[in-house]
């Protein structure tokens, strides 16, 4: 079955300068390359490929290249291909995005064609989101060994530059299949936006090809939050089966990164891909044992983040969530008790307030409400694109925080782990 296609704009945000991106040129036979291109591109197409500008991401096995059109930035226009080490050509499209103005949100358009200049998908872009009536959006016919793909437009700003550059990363396998499963990102023009003069004459037919190394980005999203809300007394009922006395108790909170480790990168949280902060509490006396692991989410859609209104929230299990971080600290049954008392106050149905009290927010409400003052946190706060707040709560903001008490040596950092790639583990469920 054909999949429909989707345009969504992610906004991110570096907090420290944009890491410089090390362009090395390096001459890269792939014999089979510019033969195929003749074979699969149009005459006029293919004469105005510049092979001075060529882009090489590789991911796991798969290699993807994207070679620049005479003329005409990068960003703006490409062909990619997926290429065996031959160079022999899988599968491939010529890319084009035309932008509007010079805005936050991407306005414009997007063209998807096949290598020999069929239109496969057009749609046009309002403030990032594709519009679905009045004609806006048009589906053509597919090459026939392929379904329609689901393409992402991605953009990026410094902290320090007050504009946005609309096109930084792409996510190359959406745009070049129906696959949503590798989620990673590719810078989108390491030439600096240069429109360059190079000739599609360059070398031989069978000649390298310099090529410019691009590093691959992966970026995760949350998969949890359609998850349904707990029933939040029943979660809690767990602990106050267990006999205070004699009880050892545990809280952790965990940091969950968009980015696997690199905390410097911030995703709007209508895209799906913000990163989370959540807790676990334990209990333990003799046989008897509860452990829940919980997080606050917007009740419905990511998309209800576009406004920085108070919304229903819901408190959901987040057994078996992937983090990049975490600390635990043991503490008494009447401590562990203020931490539940402070989850029940949320009730059934929180508030979600993405700038002023989100994931991160109730993870650390929580943490602060159930250890001493000693061993109370306050995590750096950054700007949430899209919000009218200076400065907002965040898993990179506690990533970063658990970090620095990692290399001061702190106290806290007895039983913290950093820069991992963990999975929590299985909360015992409500009890009766």
């Amino acid at each position: 079955m054909q999949r429909l296609l989707l345009i969504c704009f992610l906004v991110i945000v570096f907090t420290s300068c944009q890491k410089e991106i090390e362009i090395s040129p390096r001459k890269i036979q792939y014999p089979e390359l510019k033969r195929n291109l003749m074979d699969e591109l149009t005459t006029a197409d293919f004469n105005q490929l510049d092979f001075s500008r060529v882009a090489q991401t590789v991911f796991g096995e798969r290699t993807l290249l994207r070679i620049a059109f005479i003329e005409r930035k990068m960003y703006e226009s490409f062909v990619l291909i997926d290429v065996n080490t031959e160079g022999r050509i899988k599968k491939g499209r010529i890319i084009q995005l035309i932008k509007q103005q010079e805005a936050e949100f991407f306005d414009g358009s997007i063209v998807i064609k096949s290598l020999k200049g069929h239109i496969i998908e057009e749609a046009s872009i309002i403030n990032g989101f594709r519009r679905n009536n009045n004609n806006l959006m048009r589906y053509v016919t597919p090459d026939p060994y392929e379904e329609l793909p689901e393409v992402v437009i991605v953009s990026t700003y410094p902290s320090n530059v007050g504009t946005v550059s609309w096109s930084t990363w792409y996510n190359l396998t959406s745009m070049l299949d129906d696959s949503d499963a590798d989620n990673f990102y590719s810078l989108s023009d390491p030439f600096v936006g240069g429109s360059g003069s190079g000739s599609s004459t360059i070398g031989s037919a069978t000649g390298g090809v310099p090529v410019i190394g691009e590093a691959a980005m992966i970026v995760d999203f949350e998969q949890q939050y359609d998850d349904p809300a707990i029933d939040v007394e029943r979660y809690l009922r767990c602990f106050s089966n267990i006999p205070d006395a004699g009880a050892t108790c545990t809280i952790a909170i965990y940091s969950d990164l968009p980015v696997d480790g690199d905390p410097d990168v911030f995703f709007n949280y209508n895209s799906g891909s913000p990163g989370h902060a959540f807790i676990r509490i334990e209990k333990r006396n003799g046989s008897q044992y509860a452990k829940q692991y919980i997080g606050l989410y917007p009740k419905t859609a990511w998309k209800t983040t576009l406004t920085t209104a108070p919304i229903d929230g819901k408190l959901v299990d987040n057994k078996q969530h992937e983090y990049n971080a975490y600390m635990e600290v043991s503490i008494t049954a009447t401590q562990l008790a203020a931490a539940i008392n402070k989850i029940k106050a949320h009730g059934q149905t929180p508030q979600y307030i993405v700038d002023r009290y989100n994931c991160t927010d109730f993870a650390l409400a929580v943490w602060n409400a159930g250890t001493p003052v000693s061993q109370n946190i306050e995590i750096p706060k950054y700007h949430i694109p899209g919000s009218m707040q200076p400065v907002s709560s965040t898993p990179q903001g506690l990533y970063i925080k658990m970090k620095e008490l990692k290399d001061a040596y702190h106290p806290l950092s007895k039983n913290m782990q950093i820069n991992v790639l963990g999975n929590s583990g299985y909360s015992i469920g409500p009890c009766n």
